[in-house]
C-alpha cells in the first residue's frame, strides 16, 4: 500500500496530527482552517497565512495537504 494510500485509510473518521511547514514561496508557517461555508462546513484545509487573490497562494484541503507532504 503507498504511503499516501495509508495515509487516507488513517485519516478517516479520526483526528490526526499533521505538520505545519513553512509556505514554499514566502516561509510563512502554514495553518489549520475549519471551512464555515455552507457546502464545506466542518471541511479542514491548510494555507498559508499571507493566502490572497494577489498575494500567496498556497492552499489545500486536508487529504490533498497529506497528500502534498507524503510527496515532498
Amino acid at each position: 500500500m503507498s504511503s499516501a494510500s495509508s495515509a487516507w485509510s488513517g485519516l478517516c473518521g479520526r483526528t490526526v496530527v499533521v505538520a505545519l511547514i513553512p509556505c514554499p514561496h514566502c516561509q510563512a508557517t502554514v495553518r489549520y482552517y475549519v471551512s464555515n461555508t455552507e457546502d464545506h462546513e466542518g471541511w479542514v484545509f491548510y494555507r498559508c497565512p499571507n493566502h490572497s487573490p494577489t498575494g500567496c497562494d498556497f492552499w489545500f484541503w486536508e487529504m490533498k495537504y497529506v497528500a502534498y507532504l507524503v510527496d515532498a
